[in-house]
C-alpha cells in the first residue's frame, strides 16, 4: 500500500482509499481491450492547511491505480491551453501516446491535480469546470477538442472560503486536519531512524508544519 506511511488523518486516507478500491473493482473498454478501471469515479477536492500531505496523499493514490500523475501549479495557469500542455507534457514523461483523430484528443487515463484553485483567474476557472461535468468533459481549444472523460481531476487548496460554489457542489470534499505532535515526531522518526525519540519529539515541538521540521532535522 504506497500510502502505509502516511501519518495522521486516517478516516480521510481510508476515505480516499475506497475511491481507489472501487474504481480498481470495475472496468472499462480503452483502446478496444477490458482493462481494470483506473479511473476515479468523483471529483474530488483536498483542502486542508499548508504542508498537511496533499500532495503525498495523491501521488500514493496515482500508485495504487498505477496511474500518470500530473501536478499544475494554479499560479501558473494563464489559460486552459496552459493546462492541457502540462498534461501533454506529464504524459510524454510517461511514455504515453496521446492519440489525435480529425482533431479530437481523447486522453488517456490519468490523475490531474491542481492546488491552490482558488488562485486561478475566475475566468479560466469557468473554463476548467466544463470538464466537471460528466456527460461531457470536453475543452475546446483553438485546433482541437480534448476529452477528459477518462481523467481523475483533483483540486486542492489551503482556504476553503475562496473556493467558488461551483467546485463545492460538483467535487467530494477531503478535509485534511493538521498534524499533531505525536504525529510530527512519527513522521521526523520514519525520515530519520537513527534520531531517538526524544530528539524526535524535541523537533515536534519547535517545528509545527511537517515540511519546516524534516528541513530542521536535516540541518
Amino acid at each position: 500500500n504506497p500510502l502505509y506511511n502516511y501519518i495522521g488523518n486516517e478516516e480521510q486516507v481510508s476515505v480516499l482509499m475506497s475511491y481507489a478500491y472501487r474504481a480498481l473493482s470495475s472496468s472499462f473498454e480503452y483502446e478496444g481491450m477490458k482493462v481494470s478501471n483506473r479511473v476515479c469515479p468523483n471529483r474530488i477536492a483536498i483542502l486542508g492547511p499548508p504542508s498537511v500531505g496533499k500532495t503525498t496523499l495523491l501521488k500514493g493514490f496515482s500508485n495504487i491505480l498505477k496511474l500518470p500523475f500530473c501536478q499544475i501549479s494554479a499560479e501558473l495557469i494563464t489559460s486552459a491551453e496552459y493546462v492541457y500542455n502540462k498534461i501533454v507534457q506529464c504524459l510524454e514523461k510517461h511514455s504515453i501516446d496521446i492519440e489525435e483523430d480529425e482533431g479530437v484528443v481523447i486522453l488517456p487515463p490519468c490523475i490531474v491535480f491542481i492546488d491552490e484553485v482558488h488562485m486561478i483567474k475566475p475566468a479560466v476557472q469557468d473554463t476548467l469546470l466544463t470538464l466537471t461535468e460528466a456527460a461531457d468533459a470536453t475543452l475546446v481549444l483553438e485546433e482541437i477538442v480534448v476529452k477528459f472523460s477518462k481523467v481523475c481531476i483533483f483540486i486542492g487548496t489551503t482556504d476553503y472560503g475562496k473556493l467558488r460554489k461551483a467546485f463545492k457542489t460538483r467535487f467530494d470534499i477531503i478535509r485534511l486536519k493538521g498534524h499533531t505532535e505525536d504525529q510530527l515526531s512519527k513522521i521526523v522518526k520514519l525520515n530519520y531512524p537513527e534520531f531517538s525519540k526524544e530528539i524526535c519529539e524535541g523537533i515536534a515541538k519547535v517545528q509545527r508544519i511537517p515540511r519546516k521540521a524534516l528541513a530542521f532535522s536535516n540541518k
